[in-house]
């Protein structure tokens, strides 16, 4: 009695047979499979999307490479690929303007503000020739005239001090002046004749008394400060006379040769002068 083969079995399919190999199933004999051979096939990972993965046989010698991360450039606290990041986190910082630089601290900023220059000055304000940073802008020209020394005599008129920067300079002193009347103050036969109340010290003076309407005597510092003269009324001659200058006038006292000389002198109309 001859053999009888028995019937195939199984249930697989061509995709799942690798290709170049042949198999049957419960319905089919020597079938070919069609599942690719990808052998040791590798793969690189992706920065900008994902990288498919070919269906198919792999016979497991395949790798995928490895990730670079350099842990400098990820924040910390961070973790790619299982690698931890390193770079500080300096959040969101404030800086103000310096006269110096200022140095930031490497690694990352979430922001941060530089705060605007602040002053009052503008170029009128500040010395030609320099510059400055103000409210008013950045890296400015002042415009300031510099005038350097400046010098001045008094005058009559008015005088305009130009606009500007002074270095410093001077004002020369002016020659102060007052005039008025007087009354001697009398004892014995000495007469007393006190100027009060300057705004300055003289330095010279004058005092003239008139008798009958005509000049009876007279006496200055430019002439001859030790004695009066007269040049009519009284006596004529000289009177011994002592003139001694304060902070805010000056007193002459004059001896007289006779209590009537000095009565005389003592009642005259008297006038004076004094200058700085």
């Amino acid at each position: 009695m001859a053999d009888q083969l028995g019937a195939s079995a199984g249930s697989a399919t061509a995709s799942q047979v690798l290709s170049g190999i042949t198999f049957s199933n419960a319905t089919q004999q020597n079938l070919s499979g069609s599942m690719p051979n990808n052998g040791s096939t590798g793969f690189t990972p992706s920065g900008s999307g994902t990288v498919a993965i070919p269906a198919g046989y792999y016979d497991g010698s395949g790798t995928v490479a490895q990730v670079s991360v350099p842990a400098g450039d990820v924040l910390s606290g961070i973790t790619i690929a299982g690698i931890g990041g390193t770079m500080p986190n300096n959040g969101s910082p404030t800086f103000n303007p310096s006269t110096s630089s200022q140095t930031l601290s490497a690694g990352y900023y979430s922001g941060g503000t530089v705060s605007a220059v602040t002053g009052t000055a503008t170029a009128a304000g500040v010395l030609s020739g320099d510059t400055f940073s103000s409210a008013s802008g950045i890296g400015l020209a002042g415009s300031m005239p510099n005038n350097g020394a400046l010098s001045y005599t008094p005058s009559t008129s008015s005088q305009t001090i130009p606009a500007g920067y002074t270095s410093g300079g001077s004002v020369a002193s002016a020659t102060l002046g007052a005039t008025g009347q007087i009354t001697g103050s009398l004892s014995g036969t000495t007469v007393t004749f006190v100027v009060s109340g300057l705004a300055f010290q003289p330095s010279a003076a004058g005092i003239g008394g008139q008798y009958s309407g005509t000049t009876a005597w007279s006496w200055s510092t430019g002439y001859n400060a030790s004695y009066v003269n007269f040049a009519s009324g009284i006596n004529s001659g000289q009177l011994p006379a002592t003139f001694s200058a304060t902070s805010t006038g000056f007193t002459l006292t004059v001896n007289a040769s006779s209590p009537a000389d000095a009565t005389d002198i003592a009642s005259n109309t008297t006038f004076w002068y004094a200058l700085s």
